[in-house]
């Protein structure tokens, strides 16, 4: 019946609750919401209570930045509005530079744009791409950094035009004029995703020459990655190879050197496992190492983890998470469970448990009873593992799990058991009942 959040019953409801020392999740999730209720309440933005139901957390936070047309600077308030709403920095980032570009406030958008650079946000690229083409913000500098931020992740049908503003940037020309030094590499260059794009028109010429006589690394980059790309089948020899001629033809190492190499490396790999495996994204997987630890962690979803367990210590991924995402998959498929894997996961017995809690029993049948057993015997749960053997001899169909979370109420399980008993059986549950 509250109509906003200064209802006398919304008071009421949160003083009592604030009063209770040991609050239930249900409980706190109220207190959270009269939370919520408050801050949409600073912003200008009065909702009746019920409303909090109605609409998702994106809506709502939506709702309060168009309530005014400058609420958008009321920074502190929207993030702990975002955190209350669990929406994320990426999504509120986002919002933020938004409406702060709509508004032409471009110092401002700067800013948070700057902000969300650092953390690598992805949501950030649209308003950020808007930013880079505008003719009214002209921080050319901040421009060039955009560019190299948007362009590991924009659609490939943009890269064109990014591209021909970026060579239009005083930064580039500058650079166009100059020599290639071993103390410039690495301070410039496209990434990878342009590389890729028109790698393959690059013609092969003599490697030597062609690393001594480049004029940017931007030129540098596409031919040495174009080679590399047309000699998939031997690039662990490619990327040493490219190593050894860079330092020679700049007649000192560089540390950067190996940036180059493992770059190439990347789109390498990459390609092989577009080849092999197919749908991988070879630019995501070369710049954005959350997709790429998802990719390798997918393919220790398959009948051998050898090729993850392999990429994994490349790219320092954890052994311990391949071999879990490879048990998981294994029991789920119903397949034998390799003492290499499950001794690797015991080392670690306490979050092996816990893991197996939360990411694998949940996804389990009650009446795969196979899976059951190799789960609980894997935990050295011998009780329910004996159960579980017990059950599939005598009383084929029973929901184990759940008759297994009735375990507090015998009555319950006796509701489960009643349409499951007869004469051939009801002796093994009398016996389990003992026990």
């Amino acid at each position: 019946a509250a109509t906003d959040i200064s209802h006398p019953h919304i008071l009421l409801v949160r003083y009592l609750l604030s009063t209770d020392t040991a609050p239930s999740p249900r409980v706190e999730d109220i207190l959270t919401k009269l939370e919520v209720l408050e801050l949409l309440r600073k912003l200008g933005a009065l909702l009746p209570p019920r409303q909090l139901q109605e609409r998702s957390a994106d809506e709502l936070f939506r709702y309060a930045l168009s309530c005014n047309s400058n609420n958008y600077l009321q920074e502190a308030t929207l993030f702990e509005l975002s955190e209350k709403l669990t929406l994320g920095q990426d999504f509120t980032y986002t919002q933020l530079a938004e409406v702060a570009y709509h508004n032409s406030n471009f110092a401002y958008c700067k800013r948070i744009c700057t902000k969300a650079i650092e953390t690598d946000s992805v949501g950030i690229v649209a308003v950020s791409v808007r930013l880079l083409k505008s003719p009214h913000f002209t921080d050319v500098l901040f421009k060039e950094k955009l560019f190299h931020h948007v362009i590991k992740h924009v659609p490939v049908d943009e890269i064109d035009e990014l591209l021909d503003i970026y060579h239009q940037l005083p930064s580039y020309v500058d650079v166009r004029k100059r020599k290639l030094t071993s103390t410039e590499l690495g301070e410039e260059g496209l990434t990878s995703l342009k590389i890729m794009k028109i790698a393959s028109e690059s013609e092969s010429d003599n490697l030597e020459e062609r690393i001594a006589n480049a004029d940017s690394l931007d030129e540098l980059y596409v031919w040495l990655t174009g080679r590399a790309i047309r000699q998939t089948n031997t690039h662990i020899d490619t990327v040493q190879r490219v190593e050894e001629i860079i330092v020679k033809a700049l007649d000192k190492p560089s540390p950067d050197v190996k940036m180059i190499a493992n770059k190439i490396s990347d789109i390498l790999q990459g390609n092989i496992l577009k080849e092999t495996h197919g749908n991988v994204n070879v630019p995501r997987f070369t710049y954005d190492k959350t997709y790429r630890r998802e990719v390798i962690m997918n393919l220790a979803a398959r009948p051998s983890p050898d090729l993850a367990l392999s990429l994994a210590r490349k790219y320092q991924i954890d052994l311990w998470e391949i071999h879990f995402r490879h048990y998981s998959w294994l029991l789920a498929n119903e397949h034998p469970l390799p003492e290499s894997t499950t001794m690797v996961l015991r080392e670690k017995m306490e979050e092996f448990r816990a893991r197996c809690a939360s990411d694998i029993y949940p996804t389990l049948s009650g009446t795969k009873y196979n899976v059951l057993a190799a789960y609980f015997a894997q935990l050295d749960d011998t009780v329910n593992s004996s159960a579980v053997n017990k059950i599939r001899a005598a009383i084929p169909g029973l929901n184990f799990k759940e008759f297994l979370e009735a375990a507090g109420s015998p009555a319950d399980q006796l509701r489960i058991l009643t349409p499951l008993l007869n004469d051939g059986n009801v002796h093994v549950i009398s016996k389990m009942g003992d026990n």
